[in-house]
């Protein structure tokens, strides 16, 4: 362990990269993801219907509207993760 306060990999990144097969040759190869923060938007940008959205606990739109239409902005939720198609 080469950090300063000598902490540990976390174990669930340990584990994706033995699934995976992915290795990391320490700080020098890092695997990352590149990501964008998105904090609200319209079921159909990520390929939900409004039925799918509403299954998943999403019943408003961003104004307190009734969702209706998958045009709707609703706002992610603090557990919700949405991968790029360029991460599968």
């Amino acid at each position: 362990m080469i950090s300063k306060n000598k902490t540990p990999e976390a174990m669930e990144k340990g584990i994706l990269r033995a699934k995976n097969d992915v290795s990391s040759s320490g700080r020098h190869d890092p695997v990352r993801h590149d990501g964008r923060a998105a904090h609200s938007l319209p079921p159909q940008e990520i390929g939900l219907t409004v039925d799918k959205a509403r299954e998943l606990g999403y019943h408003l739109d961003q104004d307190g509207a009734e969702l209706t239409s998958d045009e709707q902005v609703c706002e992610l939720r603090v557990q919700d993760y949405v991968p790029s198609i360029s991460c599968g």
